[in-house]
């Protein structure tokens, strides 16, 4: 998990590297037989993290101000106010030297303030 806060967002970091290794453990252990419609990114998922384990994955999870979190959601949605969460999937392909044979599977974005405002649970928002 990164915090580009520094410490500002300690408080939150045990409940979302928790709610996060809940959600990667019921990925890799869901039923493959279950009759749903999975989105294309939920599908690429169980796809690429059945055939490893958890320790080859990787989410990078980052615990941001509303200011930076609406720059970034004008940016890639065009819309300029801060929201709770935004997450980006990893492109196929994309070169990552640095995963040393680990898949990385994208990046979430937590605005903690706007979260808390807005009587939200950052665990909940951590599976978006």
């Amino acid at each position: 998990m990164h915090e580009r806060a520094g410490v500002k967002f300690k408080k939150y970091q045990k409940r979302v590297q928790k709610a996060a290794k809940a959600c990667l453990l019921f990925l890799f252990t869901s039923d493959k037989t279950k009759k749903s419609k999975n989105t294309p990114s939920e599908s690429r998922i169980r796809r690429g993290t059945m055939r490893g384990n958890l320790k080859n994955a990787e989410v990078d999870i980052f615990l941001i101000e509303d200011e930076e979190m609406r720059r970034i959601n004008k940016k890639f949605r065009g819309k300029d106010r801060p929201t709770n969460v935004l997450s980006f999937e990893e492109p196929e392909g994309f070169p990552r030297p640095d995963m040393k044979g680990e898949r990385a599977l994208g990046e979430v974005y937590l605005a903690p303030e706007y979260i808390e405002t807005h009587k939200e649970h950052i665990e909940e928002l951590v599976i978006h």
